[in-house]
Formats: C-alpha cells, structure tokens, sequence
C-alpha cells in the first residue's frame, strides 16, 4: 500500500489555494512536507499543485507515481471531467497507462479518493496523537468551496468518526481574529503577529463591550457579525520578486472593516490585548458547552485557530476536558497527511501505532549531497567525524549565531531542531540580534528555547509533552535569566521540548550546553529571512548564510564559517530597545491613518501613548 495525498486538488479552479503540501505514506514510513519550503513562497499558492514537495516525496521514499496505490484529494469546490483527471494522471504525473476512456474509469474509481476539509484537520490531530479514542474539535476560517464547514465537532471511538456539532458559515471566530489582524494593519496569515503584540497592552473594557457584540457563542458555534465597507487597493509597491506574499500585494492594511472602526482609536497593543481577550473567552464558552454532548476526557483540536499558542495555553489550562492534544501542523498545509491517515486507518482499516509522531517527515539530504553544494560555491568548511555537537555548543554561548541544519525537514510552521537558526537563550541581546538584524522580523514577536523534555517540567511546572511548540506556557521565575532571549513580556514562553530517542543530535547539543551552563536549553527560531518561508535545501542554506544571516552554517557535519568566506562592510548597523521599538510603532500607526484620511480621536490616542510610556517601565 502506498497513499499519497496532496493538497490542494490540482484540477480545482474555483478557488484560490494556500498552503500547499504534499504526504505519502509507504507501509510504515512516512513522508509530509509543505510546498511553500521547496518555493520560498510564504502561503504558496501560485502553483498548480504540489508538485515540487510531491516528487520530492516520491524520491525520498524511492518510488514512482505509477506505483502508488490510492491518491487522495480535498473534496472540489466544483463537479470535475473525468477527461481532466485522465490528461492529469496519465500525461502529465503518469501514474497509470490506462489510457482509454472506460480503463482510466475504471482505474480512477479504485484509486482516487476525496477527504472533506474539517475531516482531514480531524483526521491529522486524532492519528498523531496517542489517544485511542477522543472528542475533537477544528475550527478555521471557513474550510474550503468543497467544505464550507468552519467549525466540526465530534468524536473518534473505535476508529469511528461521529460528528456531532457543525456549522457552515465563513463567519466565525477564526474570521474575527483575522478582521482583528487586519484592523491592526498586519496581512493576511499573519495572526501570530497579533497574539505576540497582544502582551503589552492592556484590555480595554469600552473597546471589549463593542467586540463582544459582534459574537454570538451558539451551541452548534460561533457567528461573527463581520461588515466590511469597501475593497482595500492593490499595494503594487509591496511586490517583491525574492519575498512574494500574495496578499501584502492584493490588499492594504488596515482596511475597512467594522472591526477596524471600533478600534481605529485606541493603541495598536490595546486593540491586539482586547480581541485575545475576547477570543480566548469565546472560544472557552464554546468549549463548556461542547462537552456536555461528549463523555470522552480527551480532546484533540485542529485548524488554524489552533496555531495561537496563547489561545492552546488557556485551553489546557481551563480543564474542561482533562486531556489535550495539538498536532504538529493545524493550518491547511496539515491537510494533505491528515487526509493520508484519514483513507489508512478510517477506509482502509489498518490498525494503529500509538508512539510518540514525528514531525520530522520531509527531504534529508546525504553528507555527499552537502559536500557537492558547498563544493561548487568554493566554500572553506571544515567536516567533523565527531564531536560537532562540543564544538557548536561551544560557539553558541560565546555568542555565535548558528544556522543548524540536519537530517530530514520538519512538516509544520515550527523549526524543531532540524532547519533551525540557534542563539545563547541567555543573553538579551541574542533575541535583539536575531530579531533586528539577522532576520528582520517585527520587534515583538517572541522566541521559543528547545528544552530537554524531562528538565522542561521544571521550567513550566507542566507535564504537558510540547513537541511541536503548540503551547505558550508560564514560566517559573527562578529561571528566567537561564532563558532570558526566550521568555516573552507576559512571562509566557513557547517551549518546545526534545526528547532524546525523537532528535539524538540536537538532544545531544542540548547536553553539551547544559554542561556548561546548567541547563539543556538553546534559543531556537525557523531557517529563514524576513518573508520567505523555512528554508528546506542546503543550497537555501548556504545562500542564507552567506547574506549575513548567521556566524556559523552547520550543515550534516560540516561547518561553515561564514567570515572566513566573504567580507562584510564594516558600516554598523543600529537597534533598539523594546521600549524605543513600541514607542516607534505606535508613531509610525499614528502617522498611517493620517496619511490615509482616516477620522480618528488624536487625542485619546496621544492620551494613550503618554499613559503607555510611563507604564511599560518593564520594557527594556
């Protein structure tokens, strides 16, 4: 048996794709990966279909197309030729030789399956975890044009799926949070910026009254009275050809929005403060209400609501079901494995593992591959047989910034140990230098420490097995300095932890640390500049680092010294303090909606700032 499942369905044109990725599965090994990282295209939607991660897939597992079994897709929006999946399969990816009308019928009926949207997200979050039965709960921005359910509960007994609770509407919860990302001025797919600006503001009640309004928490989910008054432009001058974003180019922010009027006079940190409030709140007494129809203890939760660690952290923390689980990748690109493991154990009726999921699931590449790549950039580097992990610990904690790239690619949003640019979790400055200089990134958004999975529980006082930084925990304050660069200004911190027998050699390099300094802890971030995705390939790696973005490239055991192989100017290049970053963004706000014309109370706003500028005394 041999599945491969790809998302999005390439002969659907009746909607615009994100998130694209590819998952096969060959017996018992498994391969997932998103096309976004083999691109370099954040949210890749520009291609057809999967087709780089798809082959990618079919190398690493050593087979062909014509190989595979059973081929999955998303439901389509729209009813498609049966002529168009021939020239499809046949022609271009050649998966079969049936080549006449009635064979290729025939072959299709056997071969190709669709998964509904909400049933893969399902699917993904109960057969990577270790439950052998669970409630579970999605809940994204609307599904898809073939799903347009955005929130699905039910349960998995016995390796049956019951629904119990749906909805189909686009105007839910997941879509408030993205009108409150907007409203703050950030793009499309970039919530994550306004959970991590949400922890220096403060809830304002009037402006909390008017959000709550606007949803209302039913039994079967949660509707959004959204209104949005007009079209934003195109913003043509945001089109960058080596850091595409579609939707920085097709729409401007802040737009238009009911959300945004309500909000337009207070502070951005206020505004981001309230709606995590609000949506934190809501999605609880939804929760409450959903137990009552379910007497299972566990819950699994999936969909791109699920990627706010904050929102993860309050769920775990409410104890309305005892148990939780959050798979490695909750957004659509989780979609193409979740629908793999959906026809494997629901249709197929193969029994399950039940141990620990890696996530380390996408292309590797050998010692003689890396060599060929740095080879032709004419590179000096410097291969170790042994005690690399010594070496780069070492490295680390004199400040060194160290692009770690090893082994196979992580599938999901989160770099854990194998495409992962490294830093001294203790020093401040490693956090300010990462974030302003190196990746460019905005000024508040948080780092995450890899952690030793026993000594974590320490740290957080939690035994909850964060493998895939789905967690935002608190942080017991005797360890603070040790993960200074880690901890985020609400004392939460986004741990991910390593276990020994999941990732040997980081889990090494983590002990090298800990003898050193007392703690198996390193600062960790993904592999990649400001507004591209994670890099994937070690030529991606080589090109990264020889812009500046690191000291050192380990790649396999080789080490690459990034000044010992081109010169830098010398012009220096200035940073700021998180206080002096605030005070600039909430200026640089204030100066955008006048530009734009936009009616707003100046003076409660500059009310605001100076009440802000005397309070955050913490903000260093």
């Amino acid at each position: 048996m041999i599945i491969a499942s790809l998302y999005h369905c390439p002969l659907d044109d009746t909607q615009i794709a994100h998130d694209m990725s590819c998952a096969i599965i060959k017996k018992n090994q498994i391969y997932a990966y998103e096309e976004e990282k083999l691109t370099s295209i954040k949210n890749e939607s520009t291609v057809k279909f999967p087709e780089k991660s798809l082959l990618s897939g079919l190398k690493e597992l050593n087979i062909r197309p014509d190989q595979v079994t059973d081929w999955v897709f998303p439901k389509p929006g729209k009813k498609i030729k049966i002529e168009e999946y021939r020239i499809f399969f046949c022609d271009l990816i050649k998966a079969t030789s049936y080549n006449s009308k009635t064979s290729f019928k025939n072959w299709f009926k056997k071969k190709v399956h669709f998964v509904p949207h909400h049933l893969s997200h399902a699917s993904l979050a109960f057969f990577t975890s270790k439950f052998k039965s669970a409630a579970f709960l999605t809940k994204d921005g609307g599904g898809d044009l073939g799903d347009k359910r955005g929130f699905v509960f039910g349960e998995f007994n016995k390796n049956k799926m019951i629904i119990k609770k749906q909805r189909y509407s686009f105007k839910n919860l997941s879509l408030f949070h993205d009108y409150l990302t907007d409203a703050l001025g950030f793009s499309y797919f970039n919530n994550g910026k306004t959970s991590g600006l949400a922890a220096y503001g403060k809830v304002r009640d009037d402006l909390k009254k008017k959000f709550v309004s606007l949803l209302k928490v039913k039994n079967d989910g949660i509707t959004f009275n959204c209104k949005r008054f007009k079209k934003s432009n195109v913003e043509i001058k945001k089109f960058k050809i080596h850091s595409y974003e579609r939707y920085k180019v097709f729409r401007s922010y802040p737009s238009d929005t009911n959300v945004f009027r309500f909000s337009k006079d207070y502070l951005p940190i206020d505004i981001a403060a309230t709606g995590e409030a609000v949506l934190k709140e809501k999605l609880l007494e939804l929760l409450k209400r959903l137990k009552r129809n379910t007497k299972n203890t566990n819950l699994v939760c999936s969909g791109g609501l699920f990627q706010n660690v904050s929102l993860n952290n309050s769920i775990v923390k409410s104890k309305i079901f005892k148990n939780y689980f959050f798979p490695m990748a909750n957004s659509d690109a989780g979609l193409s494995l979740g629908a793999a493991l959906y026809i494997k154990h629901l249709i197929k009726k193969i029994p399950r593992k039940f141990s620990d999921f890696t996530p380390y699931l996408g292309p590797s590449f050998s010692n003689e591959e890396i060599k060929s790549e740095l080879d032709s950039y004419r590179l000096n580097y410097k291969y170790f047989a042994n005690g690399l992990e010594k070496f780069v610990a070492m490295k680390i904690l004199k400040g060194s910034v160290v692009g770690w790239f090893q082994g196979k690619g992580e599938y999901g949003p989160r770099s854990l140990g194998n495409r992962s640019i490294l830093a001294d979790p203790r020093s401040y400055n490693s956090k300010i230098r990462v974030n302003q200089l190196l990746k460019k990134r905005d000024w508040f958004m948080p780092f995450a420490p890899s952690i030793d999975y026993e000594y974590a529980k320490k740290i957080t006082n939690s035994n909850f097995y964060s493998a895939y930084m789905q967690i935002a925990f608190n942080i017991n304050e005797k360890f603070h300095k040790l993960i200074k660069s880690s901890i985020h200004y609400d004392n939460t911190s986004r741990i991910h932890m390593v276990k020994k027998k999941q990732n040997y050699k980081y889990w090494k390099l983590l002990i090298e640390i800990k003898k050193r300094i007392g703690v198996p802890v390193v600062l960790n971030t993904s592999f990649n500049r400001h507004g591209i995705a994670t890099i994937s390939t070690p030529r991606q790696a080589i090109e990264h680092a020889m812009e500046g973005c690191m000291d050192i490239l380990v790649i396999g055991n080789y080490v690459i010294e990034v000044k010992k192989n081109r010169k830098f100017n010398q012009k220096s290049q200035k940073t700021y303090s998180e206080k002096e970053s605030l005070i600039r963004s909430l200026e640089k706000r204030f100066k955008i909606l006048k530009i734009k014309n936009i009616k707003f109370n100046q003076k409660k706003y500059k009310k605001f700032t100076k009440e802000l500028n005397n309070s955050h005394k913490l903000l260093v």
